[in-house]
């Protein structure tokens, strides 16, 4: 099955994540500065903090490409290793408080998904998404961009409520709405190389679409 492929490349990829970064923990030594670009890179893959924004953001950004429409997010784990800059509500932020209201509930969920034997080190956090597409081909193209986003993410359940049998012409539009949790991981052993974590590429707010509400931002499309 393609998910179950996509689950063993990206097992694969985390232990090859984890072995570059123990070279880069042995050289940070003798190399000095010149191995920053090589950590900035490798933690835009595995952060050595939580950085649940960023991965909100990936997530953001293959709803936007997609053209789905992500209805509610919700985290577990806990927000300790996170850091969130003050000002303005974004999506992410908001995702970020809502998990602490969560966090028992979806305790309790994570048991029902196939967990992933992690490398030493790597530690996990799931994110359970409600959302709607208006054809399986958005859907996919979401998947897509979820399983090949920079952010290290693995598919780990999705439910697909499908259209029902049309059988009038104003029932064509229907929506297909599913139910997806994904895992983000991180690295907080090393310590070494926590100034060196990547910086959000934040869109503006007119590129934004808000999974809160059933209205959405203007985007660059108008533009």
């Amino acid at each position: 099955m393609p998910l179950t492929n996509e689950l063993n490349m990206k097992k694969m990829e985390l232990q090859m994540t984890e072995q570059q970064a123990d070279i880069l923990q042995s050289k940070l030594k003798s190399t000095g500065s010149e191995t920053s670009s090589n950590t900035i890179e490798l933690q835009k893959k595995i952060p050595v903090k939580r950085l649940l924004e960023q991965a909100l953001l990936e997530i953001e950004k293959a709803e936007i490409i997609s053209d789905t429409n992500i209805l509610e997010i919700s985290v577990n784990g806990s927000n300790a290793d996170e850091e969130v800059a003050n000002g303005e509500v974004t999506t992410a932020d908001k995702a970020i408080d809502d998990a602490n209201k969560e966090e028992n509930r979806e305790a309790d969920e994570k048991k029902n998904t196939e967990e992933i034997v992690l490398p030493n080190g790597i530690h996990q956090t799931t994110i359970n998404m409600l959302g709607e597409a208006s054809t399986y081909f958005e859907l996919e193209k979401f998947l897509e961009k979820i399983e090949s986003s920079q952010r290290i993410m693995t598919v780990d359940s999705l439910n697909i409520t499908g259209p029902k049998e049309i059988i009038a012409v104003e029932e064509s539009d229907q929506q297909i709405d599913f139910e997806l949790t994904v895992s983000v991981y991180y690295y907080p052993t090393l310590n070494d190389l926590i100034e060196d974590l990547p910086q959000l590429d934040t869109p503006k707010v007119s590129e934004r679409k808000n999974p809160f509400d059933t209205g959405t931002l203007e985007n660059s499309k108008d533009q």
